[in-house]
C-alpha cells in the first residue's frame, strides 16, 4: 500500500502536557518554552490529541496522523546527521513517547536552557487570576548559571539589563 504523505512541510509544535494540581484536583495543560515536538504543519499536534480523545473519531483520519508522524520519526532516527547538526546548533533531538499518545515516538528538539514549574500555589493562582487551565513552564536566572554553553553569558547580560 502506498503512503500518500499530504502537506509535509516540517514545523515545531510546543511541549505540552497535563498536570494535576494537588490541592484541587484541576488539571492544568502545562507548555515548555524550550521543548518542542516536530510535527508536519497540517498535522497539528493539538489537534492530533483531539482526535484521539474522540470517541467519535474516523478511523481514517486517526491513521493519517499516526502514518505521518512515524514517517517522521522514522526518518529523524535514520538521519544520525541530522541529529549532529541540531546537537552542534546546541538543540539536541531526543525521540520520546508523549502521555496522551500511548507508545507512539515523537521526535523533540530542546533548547541548551532549562525551564520548571514553580510551586503549585503560584500556577493556581495564576490559573485563577487569567480564567483559564493552562500555565507556561518558566525560565528563571538560575537556570541560564546552569547552563554549561557558550551562549550562556550573552543570555546572563541581557536578563541584567533588564
Amino acid at each position: 500500500m502506498p503512503l500518500n504523505l499530504i502537506s509535509t512541510t516540517p514545523e515545531l509544535f510546543p511541549l505540552e502536557y497535563d498536570m494535576v494540581l494537588s490541592q484541587s484536583g484541576q488539571t492544568i495543560r502545562i507548555t515548555s518554552p524550550v521543548r518542542w515536538v516536530v510535527g508536519f504543519n497540517s498535522f497539528d499536534l493539538a489537534q492530533f490529541r483531539r482526535v484521539i480523545k474522540d470517541p467519535n473519531r474516523s478511523s481514517a483520519e486517526l491513521y493519517r496522523y499516526v502514518v505521518h508522524y512515524l514517517v517522521l520519526f522514522y526518518c529523524l532516527s535514520k538521519s544520525p546527521g541530522m541529529s549532529r547538526l541540531f546537537e552542534g546548533l546546541r538543540f539536541p533531538v531526543s525521540f520520546e513517547r508523549l502521555k496522551d499518545f500511548g507508545d507512539l515516538p515523537f521526535c523533540v528538539i530542546s533548547s541548551p536552557v532549562r525551564s520548571e514549574l514553580p510551586d503549585e500555589s503560584v500556577i493556581r493562582n495564576s490559573t485563577q487570576i487569567a480564567g483559564n487551565t493552562s500555565f507556561e513552564e518558566l525560565v528563571g536566572h538560575e537556570n541560564i548559571l546552569e547552563m554549561n554553553d557558550e551562549i550562556r553569558q550573552r543570555l546572563l547580560l541581557t536578563i541584567e539589563g533588564l
